[in-house]
């Protein structure tokens, strides 16, 4: 059973069509890269799929349910987004803003419990976050806000996580560590990634599954070595990019 998919789904922004007809299944174990260039439309498809704005036509289901059926908690156990930006308008410490997380687990009126907040306070380790708990959000980098938001996410624990550009503000170092760890941590607990980012290769090295977004078509969609050609490249991003490969390594770069 897929953890996400959809059928015959049409989503528009504005005169734009970002996909005429998505027949999309996110299944156990897999790890999705959506690309495409700017304003192509993969925020609005990862607000779409996670139910945030409604489609054209078609429908999603999560864990073989209708999306529309389902109320925001039931969404929220088991489907977590990251938004490109995120604003606090509120000061908070780390730790009250990891607790978030545990938000759709915890009964109206009740209060965290002593479990919440070491799942909460583990997240933050492995983000390294550690020691930052009673400090303030609006004190943090921005780097570290967003591996703070990659903790919340990591507490919530969803089945399927939804990444709008994850690797925001991280240098290469974190890039690295972060998306080994949402990988490791997605596959282990039988879950699945759906991911948009602006590298290429980060999604060679990280994907099973890409989702190559082109102006005015519908979306190509395979393995990465079914999508990520010279040809297809071409013409999704308007500029000529060069595959390389080196032994058992495929590398792009525009020409």
């Amino acid at each position: 059973m897929s953890l996400l998919c959809t059928e015959k789904l049409g989503v528009q922004i504005a005169d734009k069509r970002i996909c005429f007809s998505l027949d999309l299944n996110i299944d156990p174990g897999q790890t999705w890269g959506i690309l495409g260039c700017n304003g192509v439309g993969k925020t609005t498809l990862l607000h779409t799929l996670a139910g945030l704005r409604t489609a054209e036509s078609g429908a999603i289901k999560l864990d073989d349910q209708p999306l529309s059926r389902l109320n925001r908690r039931q969404i929220a156990q088991k489907m977590g987004i990251l938004f490109q930006q995120q604003v606090d308008p509120f000061p908070a410490t780390v730790l009250e803003s990891a607790l978030i997380g545990r938000h759709p687990f915890i009964k109206s009126w009740h209060w965290e419990s002593h479990q919440d907040i070491q799942i909460t306070t583990s997240a933050l380790r492995k983000v390294g976050l550690e020691g930052f708990e009673k400090r303030l959000t609006n004190s943090l980098s921005g780097g570290e806000k967003q591996r703070l938001k990659l903790a919340t996410l990591l507490t919530q624990n969803p089945g399927i996580m939804l990444l709008d550009e994850p690797t925001n503000h991280l240098d290469l170092n974190y890039q690295m560590r972060l998306l080994l760890l949402l990988k490791k941590h997605s596959t282990e607990s039988n879950g699945a990634l759906l991911m948009a980012l602006h590298d290429i290769n980060l999604a060679v090295r990280f994907c099973s599954h890409i989702m190559l977004l082109v102006p005015n078509q519908e979306p190509i969609i395979g393995t990465p070595e079914q999508v990520l050609t010279a040809d297809n490249l071409n013409t999704a991003y308007g500029w000529p990019i060069k595959q390389f490969k080196n032994d058992e390594l495929t590398f792009f770069y525009p020409r």
